[in-house]
């Protein structure tokens, strides 16, 4: 049985919550060709694509959507657990409720801007995308850190 990595699992989330596999890199401080790299072997450890391109940016398939909800868990204990032994954790928490498709898409860019201002406060953000989109377009809890 092989063993997931939390990183490569933060990246997908990233790639999920930024629309393109560039911008999510420049969140995470890494290469593009880096990240590219990590989504390449999570095709390789489940068999299955992760990402298809739509326009200029990318979407997750199905099956990553998937993957995401189990990933956020899992990346979330790693968190908590880290907080707990080392005494480490977000100074505040921000909640951030979007209700609106077109709202989704501007908000990267102010996300990015608002972690590099504040990396001590964690941010969870909900949307409530139509069901038309759905899990297809993206729509998901995201929590991070």
């Amino acid at each position: 049985m092989r063993n997931l990595d939390i990183a490569t699992l933060r990246s997908l989330q990233a790639v999920a919550e930024y629309g393109a596999v560039t911008r999510a890199a420049e969140a995470l401080n890494m290469t593009q060709s880096a990240l590219s790299m990590q989504m390449k072997r999570l095709e390789e450890v489940f068999g299955r694509p992760m990402l298809a391109k739509v326009g200029r940016g990318v979407i997750l398939s199905d099956f990553a959507q998937d993957l995401l909800g189990e990933s956020r868990k899992l990346v979330a204990l790693n968190d908590a657990i880290l907080s707990r032994y080392t005494g480490l954790q977000p100074e505040q928490k921000l909640r951030v409720g979007l209700s609106s498709d077109w709202l989704f898409a501007k908000v990267a860019q102010t996300v990015r801007a608002f972690r590099k201002d504040y990396p001590r406060v964690e941010l969870v953000m909900r949307d409530a995308r139509t069901r038309t989109c759905g899990r297809r377009c993206g729509g998901a809890n995201v929590t991070s850190s």
